[in-house]
């Protein structure tokens, strides 16, 4: 782990799109219309810039690598052209794992663009990996895609310093990591609807909380669980078509099943049975 008498830093940044300032919409891949690409690049920038905000306050802070995931979609949200040219960005899709090459050596994770899991009232565009997805569980605790994150850092003993996000997403990472840093860009009015901090604002927001963060280091311990370890995921009985357009969590489907329940011993060994793929 990183100590304040050793010679490197390496940080370890995981994007989403649907927490990012301006953003109250999921993407649509299937709409190839000229307004849509627009709109689809558009959001790009806007993620862009709030992760070169986050990789501006790494290296100010002494970081000497910085790994960006672009981590939304199939992984090609984040504009190579636009992303500080200090960082080595991973992106595209047939990855062996969810978050790649994160492992020992690096001494944090920060959030970027993050959401809410499935059904969080006031979440913008809540989810968790899917909108399908009615809940997954570790051990009988509910996880959304912070936790799962946290977890599969905390598996290699990196802690999640830093969130952004809408203001859900940052409660939900709050209740689960002690004295993590946030910093909510938009407060959500409905699943589809936000007051968003101006993105200019909001990334020099983030540019602050992750130099607080990457001050606070030390105090942020890893995520972790006891084991042995029990994974279960649970869809809704209904086509994702309908799931994604609901706003309001009370008339989400009431009906749901077991999809999928894997154990393991160890919580690296968890993240590689859910996660794991050979490519």
């Amino acid at each position: 782990m990183f100590s304040f008498g050793d010679s490197t830093l390496r940080i370890y940044i995981f994007t989403d799109l649907e927490g990012v300032s301006g953003v109250v919409e999921f993407e649509n891949r299937l709409d190839t219309s000229c307004w849509n690409t627009y709109k689809r690049r558009f959001y790009s920038r806007l993620l862009t810039e709030e992760v070169n905000a986050a990789v501006r306050a790494c290296f100010d802070s002494g970081a000497t690598y910085v790994l960006v995931n672009d981590g939304h979609g199939s992984g090609y949200t984040i504009d190579p052209e636009l992303i500080d040219s200090r960082v080595d960005l991973l992106h595209g899709t047939s990855r062996p794992v969810w978050l790649p090459l994160i492992d020992e050596d690096f001494d944090a994770l920060l959030y970027i663009g993050a959401h809410s899991k499935a059904g969080m009232r006031g979440g913008v565009l809540y989810h968790t990996m899917s909108t399908i997805v009615k809940e997954i569980t570790i051990n009988d605790v509910p996880l959304g895609e912070i936790g799962l994150a946290a977890f599969h850092a905390g598996a290699y003993d990196v802690p999640m310093i830093f969130l952004s996000g809408d203001e859900a997403a940052c409660r939900e990472a709050e209740a689960l990591i002690p004295n993590i840093v946030t910093v909510a860009v938009k407060r959500g009015l409905s699943r589809f609807s936000a007051v968003s901090i101006p993105p200019v604002r909001a990334r020099r927001m983030i540019e602050e909380g992750v130099k607080k963060a990457l001050g606070r280091i030390e105090a942020i311990k890893p995520f972790r669980m006891k084991p042995p370890y029990t994974y279960r995921e649970y869809v809704f009985e209904a086509a994702e078509r309908e799931t994604r357009i609901i706003s309001n969590p009370d008339e989400l489907p009431g009906e749901y099943r077991l999809v999928r329940e894997i154990r393991a011993d160890t919580a690296q060994e968890l993240v590689w049975k859910v996660w794991g793929r050979k490519v």
